[in-house]
C-alpha cells in the first residue's frame, strides 16, 4: 500500500537538508559561521586595534635625537601632543 500525500518525500528532504522546494537550507551554516567569526573577531580585537598607551615608554633621546615636546590643540578642546625633531640640513617643515 502507497500513501501519497501534497508534500511526498518531504521527511526525507528534511533529512537530506534540503528545502521541499529544492533549494538547500544554508541558513544555519551561514549564522553558524556568522556567530563563530564575531566570536573569533572579539577575542582578539586587542591584538589588531591599536590601543595607546597612557605612559611614554620611549623617546628620541633614547636614540640620541634632539626634540622639542610640543602640543596642538585640536577641534573639540583634544590636546594632541607631539614631538619636533630638527633636521640639520631641512629645507622646509612639515607639520
Amino acid at each position: 500500500m502507497t500513501i501519497i500525500s501534497s508534500r511526498s518525500g518531504c521527511a526525507k528532504d528534511a533529512v537530506e537538508g534540503v528545502a521541499p522546494n529544492g533549494s538547500p537550507h544554508r541558513w544555519p551554516a551561514f549564522w553558524l559561521t556568522a556567530i563563530s567569526l564575531m566570536a573569533v573577531s572579539c577575542r582578539f580585537e586587542d591584538r589588531v586595534i591599536f590601543q595607546p598607551s597612557v605612559t611614554i615608554d620611549q623617546s628620541p633621546r633614547d636614540v640620541g635625537l634632539d626634540f622639542e615636546n610640543l602640543d596642538f590643540n585640536a577641534r573639540g578642546g583634544v590636546v594632541l601632543n607631539g614631538w619636533f625633531i630638527r633636521h640639520r640640513e631641512a629645507r622646509s617643515t612639515l607639520v
